[in-house]
C-alpha cells in the first residue's frame, strides 16, 4: 500500500520531467521548418516571367534568365536562398559600361544584366560558393567604380493577407469609412491612370478590371483557375474595378499594369521596378507582399543578424531608387505593413534569422515555455522597402497598416513608427479569379485602398509630385487609430480628392 502511494506521489513529477525533457529535445534538435515554395511549381508564373525581360532585351536593359536549378540554399540558414554564382551592383554614376565590364573580367565574371537608367549591373561567375560571393561583394565595393555590391537573393514573398477566413459583411463599411462616394464624385471627370501591381498576376479576363500589359503573361497562368489564389485579382479590384462591378474600386478610372512578385530574385524585382517606372511610366505601385514571417519576427525580437540582413537589402534598394530619382523619375510605392503581429517563434540555436517555427514543439509546448513573441512586430522589418533610412527615398514610399470597421487597429497588422497610414483591411469584398467575388483580410487589402486613392489624386492633377501625394494622403485624414503607443492617420479618400480638386481650381 505504501509503495503504491509513493508511486502515485512520484508519477506527476516524473510525467512533468518527461514532458520537459521531450520539449527540450525538440527545442534543440527539431530541424527548422517553414513554408518553402515549390520552385518547380512556381515556375508556372515565376521563372517563365523572366522571359518577359528577355523579349525586351536591348543594349540598355536586360537581366539573366533563371531556372529553378539556379537557386541555392545558404549554408548559414536553409531559409536564405540565393542565385548561384551571381552578384548585383550599383555602379558609380561616372563609371562606363566598358569600365565595369573590365572590372567584371578582372574578377572572373561576365556582365549578364544591365539597366542603364539605374547604373545596375548583374555579374555571373563560373563557380562561386556562397561565402565566395560575400567576399567578392566586399572586394568589389573597394573599387571606386562600384557604390554597392550585393548577392542576388531569392525572395520567398508571402502575400500580405491573413490565414484566417474573412467573414462576410455585406454593408461594405469601408466605403463609408474612407468616404468613397465623395471620392467617386470627384473622379467623374478624372483622366485614366495606370497603377502598377507587383503581386500574383491579375486575371485579365475579368470584365471589370482593365489590364494594360496582357502581353507579359504566359497564357497558361489562367488556363487553370484553381492554380494559385485570387490575391492579385482581389487587390486589383480594390484599386480599380469599374463602377459596374459588385465591388467598385476606389479609383474607377484606373488601369492595371500587373507584374508577378511571388518567389522572385532581387534582380527580377529590380528589373520589374525599372520596367514599370521607366518603360511604362507608372507613378503608383501597389505591393501587398513581404518577407516570410520568421524574418520580421526575428528582427522584432532583436536578432542582430536578421536586422543586418534586412537593412543591407533596404540599402541596396535605396541605392537603386536613388538612381531612378536622380534621373528624373517620380513614383509612389504603397507597401503593406505585414501581418505577422502576434506571431511567436522558437529560438534557433544557430541560423541567420535566429528564430523558427517548430511544428512538433508547437504542439507539445502548450504552456509556451520556449516560444518568443515581440510586444508588436515592427513594420520596418516587413520587407526590403520598409526600413529604408534615406528620407528623400522614404518620401516615395507609403507603409500601410490595417484597421477594422470600428477604427481599431487590426490585431494581425504590424506596427511601429514606420507605418505612415492606416486603411480598412478586414473583411474586404472584391474581385477574384473566374469573374467571382470574395472576402479577404490583411494589410494586403488595406494597401490598395491607399494606392487607388493616390492614383485618383494623380488623375485629378498630373502635376503632383510623389511627396505631395503622400503628404495629402496623410494630412487629409479625419480619423486616427492608436496601437502600441503610436497614433496613425486613417485614409480619407474623399477629403484627399476634395483637397486636390479645390487646390487645382
Amino acid at each position: 500500500m505504501k509503495r503504491r502511494k509513493i508511486w502515485i506521489i512520484l508519477i506527476v513529477p516524473i510525467l512533468i520531467l518527461a514532458y520537459l525533457l521531450t520539449c527540450l529535445g525538440f527545442f534543440f534538435f527539431e530541424p527548422i521548418s517553414y513554408h518553402a515554395p515549390d520552385l518547380s511549381a512556381d515556375a508556372k508564373y515565376s521563372f517563365d516571367q523572366y522571359q518577359n525581360f528577355a523579349y525586351k532585351k536591348n543594349n540598355s536593359f536586360y537581366i539573366r534568365t533563371l531556372t529553378p536549378e539556379d537557386i541555392e540554399e545558404s549554408p548559414d540558414d536553409p531559409r536564405m536562398k540565393y542565385v548561384d554564382n551571381t552578384i548585383m551592383a550599383i555602379a558609380d554614376e561616372s563609371a562606363t559600361f566598358s569600365q565595369i565590364s573590365s572590372l567584371a573580367s578582372d574578377c572572373g565574371a561576365t556582365v549578364t544584366g544591365y539597366i542603364e537608367v539605374a547604373d545596375f549591373y548583374q555579374f555571373t561567375f563560373s563557380e562561386l560558393s556562397y561565402f565566395d560571393i560575400l567576399k567578392k561583394c566586399s572586394d568589389m565595393e573597394k573599387s571606386d567604380l562600384i557604390e554597392v555590391a550585393f548577392p542576388d537573393y531569392f525572395e520567398e514573398t508571402p502575400l500580405a493577407d491573413t490565414d484566417d477566413e474573412a467573414r462576410s459583411i455585406n454593408n461594405a463599411y469601408y466605403y463609408s469609412m474612407i468616404h468613397a462616394q465623395d471620392a467617386w464624385k470627384y473622379a467623374e471627370n478624372a483622366e485614366p491612370i495606370i497603377v502598377g501591381t507587383i503581386d500574383e498576376p491579375v486575371d485579365y479576363n475579368n470584365p471589370y478590371i482593365t489590364v494594360v500589359n496582357q502581353d507579359l503573361y504566359s497564357t497558361d497562368c489562367f488556363e487553370d483557375l484553381s492554380y494559385g489564389t485570387s490575391h492579385g485579382t482581389h487587390v486589383a479590384g480594390i484599386i480599380g474595378a469599374s463602377p459596374e462591378s459588385e465591388s467598385p474600386g476606389i479609383c474607377p478610372n484606373a488601369q492595371i499594369c500587373s507584374y508577378n512578385g511571388v518567389s522572385i530574385s532581387l534582380s527580377f524585382l529590380i528589373a520589374t521596378f525599372a520596367d514599370i517606372i521607366t518603360q511604362q511610366n507608372v507613378k503608383v505601385i501597389n505591393i501587398s507582399m513581404g518577407y516570410n514571417s520568421y524574418i520580421p519576427v526575428s528582427a522584432s525580437l532583436g536578432c542582430e543578424s536578421t536586422i543586418d540582413f534586412i537593412r543591407s537589402e533596404n540599402d541596396f534598394m535605396a541605392a537603386f531608387f536613388d538612381r531612378l530619382i536622380d534621373n528624373g523619375y517620380d513614383f509612389l510605392i504603397c507597401v503593406a505593413a505585414g501581418n505577422t503581429n502576434g506571431k511567436s517563434l522558437y529560438k534557433t540555436a544557430s541560423s541567420v534569422f535566429g528564430y523558427s517555427e517548430k511544428k512538433i514543439l508547437r504542439k507539445l509546448d502548450k504552456l509556451n515555455l520556449f516560444s518568443d513573441k515581440p510586444e508588436y512586430c515592427d513594420a520596418a522589418y516587413s520587407f526590403l522597402l520598409t526600413d529604408i533610412q534615406d528620407e528623400d527615398i522614404r518620401r516615395h514610399i507609403v507603409i500601410v497598416g490595417s484597421c477594422d470597421e470600428k477604427y481599431r487597429y487590426s490585431e494581425f497588422s504590424n506596427a511601429g513608427k514606420s507605418v505612415d497610414l492606416v486603411a480598412p483591411g478586414e473583411n474586404i469584398y472584391s474581385t477574384t479569379l473566374g469573374n467571382e467575388y470574395g472576402y479577404a483580410s490583411g494589410t494586403s487589402m488595406a494597401t490598395p485602398f491607399v494606392s487607388g486613392t493616390a492614383a485618383l489624386l494623380y488623375s485629378l492633377d498630373s502635376s503632383l509630385t510623389a511627396k505631395e501625394v503622400k503628404d495629402i494622403l496623410i494630412q487629409s485624414a479625419s480619423q486616427t487609430v492608436s496601437a502600441y503607443g503610436f497614433t496613425y492617420p486613417v485614409l480619407d479618400s474623399g477629403a484627399a480628392a476634395q483637397y486636390v480638386t479645390e487646390k487645382k481650381r
